[in-house]
């Protein structure tokens, strides 16, 4: 599994960031916005354990903008998550 994630990274890297398309938020804004997470936010358990294969940035950006949400990821490609954990 680890050698698959590692074949298929640095291809993914290259289309998320090739498609930044403008949506870097400046860092006064996602000061702001990690302050609202604390106290308007809301927290999702893992519904399973596993290895965090990738993660489609793009279209979570874009359900995030149709939601007018935002979302912080606390795990990236490469992390074990354990059922239950935020």
């Amino acid at each position: 599994m680890i050698a698959g994630i590692a074949h298929d990274l640095p291809s993914a890297i290259a289309t998320e960031f090739s498609a930044d398309n403008g949506r870097r938020a400046s860092t006064a804004a996602a000061g702001d916005l990690l302050s609202r997470l604390e106290t308007e936010g809301a927290t999702l358990a893992a519904t399973s354990s596993g290895y965090l294969q990738f993660v489609r940035y793009s279209t979570l950006a874009d359900i995030a903008v149709e939601a007018d949400a935002v979302v912080e990821l606390l795990y990236r490609p490469g992390h074990f998550v354990a059922r239950g954990l935020p």
